[in-house]
């Protein structure tokens, strides 16, 4: 039975362990409860990835990944690189060996269409393992298990004092990787911190300073605090009667609403600003229809971040994202619905901190600049993670043809994105305010 509350999750395994769960913005605190005649066994397997055989293109894939233990097994180091999801686009590698009868030219254009990412992570456990050893094995798709036979080899800490690597750097099938940690039998509990960055194994294991305590439920009772004194006290709800349901559902709607994106200020690996950086848009076709507007109402700190995060990406990247994770922008359903975002905010007067003229720019770029192609398998005829590829149709029909894909939606969010920029232009650029007000239709 699993179980789950603000800041706090539990899970019962079949085996009697009971794991529950607290975090705070960049580490975990996990603790692990064990029956009496349970062995006391704790896995961390690096390779682990969250595979979609229904949209395998778009599935997240492990790539290569290394780990180390330190002082004595109370510690555990290293990274991780996974590619595939709205970060890039995947490859189904369950097409059968027929792919690599491919051109080398070729599979090296596929091959690049994922974009890998890289994690580290740090983590101590509260006490020592009586035992320890590293473990790989052979890389293997999600929709390709290794074969029974296939041998699992088995590395000792004493003959790896630097830990193991799935593959050389840059290899995107490396082994799976990981270690077993086994504790004395008079041990109950197995708590552990767990230590997340974009950057690098030392700041993962610095983020272990957001849980100061040891204690799961005081670390759940300070997120407790901080999601009710940034989220759910901004907002109070008075009826003459009583609803529990609808309460439960009103802050439930509040709680998933500030998951996403992600504030990764600080954590950015591929350029370093001094703007805010927020990553996990999924998505903006949909959120800039209610929830990037709720935010200027009632987080406008963070809608303005936001907002100095999508101009800082058009800077870095030369496109504004209309979805966007594992640091890459990654989706567009149709139109370059960012333009609406910054819309929104500047017709509302929201000035501070925003460069409106970078701001300005980076809609004009939707407007007037044609994507390159991402050779997406998905979708030949499109470029479908940022801008708009349907723009020489667009200036020159008024309209998107069946040339592309989505014709009908690209036109109708055209339309809307045009008319987006025509009122950030009224005030920043009023020489084109009217070519984009005719254009929008």
């Amino acid at each position: 039975m699993d179980r789950a509350s603000v800041g706090y999750y539990r899970s019962d395994l079949a085996n009697g362990v009971k794991v529950e769960l607290a975090a705070s913005n960049h580490a975990g605190f996990i603790q692990y409860t064990y029956l009496k005649n349970t062995e006391r066994v704790v896995l961390l397997d690096v390779s682990h990835n969250l595979p979609s055989l229904a949209e395998f293109v778009k599935s997240q894939s492990y790539s290569n990944g290394q780990i180390e233990v330190k002082k004595n097994g109370k510690r555990v180091q290293g990274w991780g690189v996974w590619r595939g999801g709205w970060g890039g686009t995947g490859i189904n590698w369950g097409v059968g060996k027929s792919l690599f009868k491919l051109p080398r030219l070729c599979l090296l254009l596929i091959l690049l269409l994922g974009s890998d990412y890289k994690i580290y992570f740090c983590n101590d456990f509260d006490s020592t393992p009586s035992t320890w050893q590293y473990f790989s094995g052979p890389w293997n798709a999600p929709d390709n298990p290794p074969s029974p036979s296939t041998p699992v080899t088995w590395g000792n800490a004493s003959t790896n004092p630097h830990g193991i690597q799935g593959g050389p750097d840059g290899d995107d099938s490396g082994d799976r990787v990981g270690a077993v940690f086994r504790f004395p039998d008079k041990t109950k509990v197995v708590k552990s911190k767990l230590g997340v960055s974009f950057i690098s194994v030392e700041k993962a294991c610095a983020f272990q300073s957001e849980i100061p305590s040891w204690t799961l439920n005081q670390t759940v009772r300070s997120t407790k605090k901080l999601w009710n004194d940034e989220v759910f006290s901004k907002i109070s709800v008075k009826e003459s009667t009583k609803n529990d349901t609808r309460l439960t559902l009103f802050y439930s709607a509040l709680y998933r609403m500030h998951q996403m994106p992600s504030d990764r200020t600080g954590e950015n690996p591929d350029w370093v600003s001094s703007e805010p950086y927020y990553d996990d848009y999924y998505t903006l076709w949909d959120t800039f229809r209610c929830l990037n507007s709720f935010y200027l109402l009632v987080q406008p700190q963070r809608g303005i971040d936001m907002i100095r995060s999508l101009i800082d990406i058009w800077r870095h990247v030369g496109f504004m994202p209309d979805g966007r994770s594992g640091n890459h922008n990654g989706k567009v359903q149709g139109g370059s619905n960012a333009d609406n975002v910054l819309a929104d905010a500047y017709v509302k007067g929201y000035t501070s901190g925003i460069n409106w003229n970078d701001g300005y720019k980076a809609v004009r770029t939707d407007a007037e600049v044609v994507p390159p192609p991402n050779n997406d398998p998905e979708d030949s005829s499109s470029t479908d993670n940022q801008g708009r590829c349907g723009l020489p149709d667009w200036i020159n029909l008024g309209y998107v043809s069946t040339t592309f894909s989505s014709s009908i939606s690209r036109t109708v969010e055209y339309s809307l994105n045009d008319f987006a920029v025509s009122q950030i232009a009224k005030g920043i650029a009023p020489h084109d305010y009217q070519k984009y007000l005719n254009r929008s239709g």
